[in-house]
């Protein structure tokens, strides 16, 4: 995506190319590359095998539905996206929220959250998180679909720097960004990049999905079809 001209480079060296996503195929054949063989997605066998070693009920505790939050794996991400997300709390007094953390980031990064009343932060256990969440906010990466692959609606949602996001707009040439809606090959997740994502458009699409039955069943139609 950031310099497709390296699948010559790949060419030259590499004499078989074994992809993870079925469109990796066609693009790589696009470039004289045809020893290419797609062989699944390990996200799917580790989140069937978590289903089958665990045994989900919801916590004891759990008066609320769950909205789980996952602002990503990288410092510059988190400090950007989780804000926004913490805003909703206001809005949508009838869930609990939860932060999926990372032990190995510094724990600064998660303390708005820690000091936001209503908000729980947990580390290491995002697969645990989204086996429970009803819904989820999720920025763009591996866990949108993880997401899905858990049955979980979810916004998708991403903000970098200026001068990141310029280049990245010239340089990668895709409609989506989110792993779901490129697999789909439309829309099946809302996505908030940049300057659309404000408070007020993430709890309207979060309304959305909660609320709109219709676009909820919808969506999770699509997540079965991007399974299989």
């Amino acid at each position: 995506a950031w310099n497709s001209r390296r699948a010559h480079q790949l060419k030259a060296y590499v004499d078989w190319i074994y992809t993870i996503f079925p469109f990796e195929k066609d693009f790589y054949v696009k470039y004289n590359c045809h020893n290419v063989t797609y062989v699944g997605n390990p996200s799917v066998e580790e989140v069937a095998l978590y289903h089958q070693q665990h045994v989900v009920s919801k916590p004891a505790t759990a008066t609320k539905p769950i909205i789980a939050l996952l602002p990503g794996s990288r410092p510059q991400e988190i400090r950007r996206i989780l804000p926004t997300m913490l805003a909703l709390i206001p809005h949508l007094p009838d869930y609990q929220f939860v932060v999926a953390a990372v032990s190995e980031l510094r724990q600064e990064l998660y303390q708005i959250a820690i000091e936001t009343v209503g908000v729980q932060v947990i580390y290491d256990q995002t697969y645990d998180i989204l086996s429970r969440a009803s819904t989820a906010i999720v920025a763009s990466g591996t866990a949108t679909l993880e997401t899905a692959l858990f049955k979980v609606p979810q916004v998708v949602v991403y903000q970098t720097d200026r001068l990141t996001y310029f280049i990245a707009k010239h340089l990668v040439k895709l409609r989506y960004i989110s792993l779901v809606n490129i697999l789909a090959g439309k829309e099946v997740v809302r996505e908030l990049i940049q300057h659309q994502l404000t408070t007020k458009n993430l709890l309207k699409a979060m309304e959305e999905i909660i609320y709109n039955t219709d676009f909820r069943q919808e969506q999770l139609g699509n997540y079965a079809a991007i399974r299989d």
